[in-house]
């Protein structure tokens, strides 16, 4: 295998490998095209020539980097249409950095592929392991993106971070080591970046969100309490608002949602304490008074959740009157009972397997 080939598939580098003096060469040819692309003011295709001329991938005629810009190789960029570079970033792709359509890095954003083994005997060596910052992410200043990350579609990455893991999409992470933070959108959260932006509900495309189901679950399970209580309870307004609309005079919206509701909290045969601790602030929001877990445990003993035979009589009545509805209220009903299968924490298989057939 060429040596250029083995940088980008992560195998080790040694000086003493065969062919090595093309890696020095790139070394070389990178230092002495950026030194002088950054010697003064060059204009936007200009700035493009010069890095047309180290990298081997495509830089598209859109992409906008601002001076200065360093990279140690620049052989193994890749650039989407609308890019916008600010000033300052530097780029070690060695193994491979791909910047897809509409992303946006700020100043002094470092993205790192290459590492070193632990061994001090072999420490000079070099692994490299390709970056991938996905369509419409932002990276935000002084961010520092390490090897074999990818950045998730639509994902910000927080001011001065350090990221050591994949960013799921639709998410915004920060710190050092860059987490999950609280203040994600329900919007952002709720929508499906699949098929131009549609969400779990496609007429007649009942499996278009399925690719991302996993994800969507992973990000609720790991919300802080009072972001899940806030979209939670957002999203609860919205549904009454939207049922309201479909349902007569003598059926009450507040009884459908919290049918749904309990029906998400079955999915897995229990009613666990952690459960209902976890989503309590939240309903008591909806009801409007304070909740016991012996009053929630009675009345799911008493809807029949408890028993194959009830839960399924009350899920063909649901699924009966989510047919009625819009598909953007179909998606805020999903999301709720998502939510509420994520409350503990964890997604079981078994609630998985209910979402996705209520889903269909």
């Amino acid at each position: 295998m060429h040596i250029y080939d083995r940088m980008t598939s992560g195998e080790v580098i040694r000086a003493t490998d065969p062919d090595y003096e093309l890696v020095e060469e790139g070394y070389r040819r990178a230092a002495m095209v950026t030194m002088e692309m950054n010697s003064h003011y060059r204009s936007p295709e200009e700035v493009l020539s010069y890095l047309r001329s180290l990298s081997v991938r495509g830089i598209d005629d859109s992409a906008f980097v601002v001076l200065p810009f360093h990279t140690d190789f620049g052989r193994n960029i890749s650039m989407g249409r609308n890019v916008f570079i600010n000033s300052g970033c530097t780029f070690l792709d060695q193994g491979g950095i791909i910047v897809d359509d509409d992303v946006l890095l700020g100043p002094n954003v470092t993205l790192v592929t290459s590492n070193h083994p632990i061994d001090p005997s072999d420490r000079r060596a070099v692994v490299s392991t390709p970056i991938h910052l996905c369509r419409n992410c932002w990276i935000g200043a002084g961010a520092i993106i390490l090897p074999g990350v990818t950045v998730g579609e639509n994902s910000v990455v927080g001011a001065g971070s350090v990221v050591t893991h994949d960013v799921p999409p639709n998410t915004v992470v920060a710190g050092n080591p860059a987490r999950i933070m609280k203040g994600v959108s329900a919007r952002e959260v709720s929508s499906c970046p699949m098929d131009g932006g549609s969400r779990f509900y496609t007429p007649g495309r009942p499996d278009t969100c399925m690719n991302n189901f996993d994800m969507l679950c992973e990000i609720f399970e790991k919300l802080d309490p009072e972001t899940y209580n806030q979209i939670l309870e957002e999203k609860s307004l919205s549904i009454l608002e939207g049922l309201s609309n479909v349902v007569d005079d003598d059926t009450d919206p507040l009884e459908i949602l919290l049918d749904f509701i309990l029906c998400a909290v079955a999915a897995d045969g229990v009613l666990s304490e952690g459960e209902f601790v976890a989503m309590r602030g939240s309903l008591e929001a909806l009801l409007g008074r304070e909740l016991t877990f012996e009053e929630m445990d009675k009345v799911f003993h008493a809807a029949g959740l408890d028993n194959p035979d009830g839960y399924k009589d009350m899920m063909d009545q649901l699924v009966d009157l989510i047919g009625l509805v819009d598909p953007g209220l179909k998606d805020d009903l999903v999301l709720v009972c998502l939510m509420v299968c994520a409350v503990d924490g964890e997604v079981t298989e078994s609630e998985k397997d209910w979402l996705k057939k209520l889903i269909e």
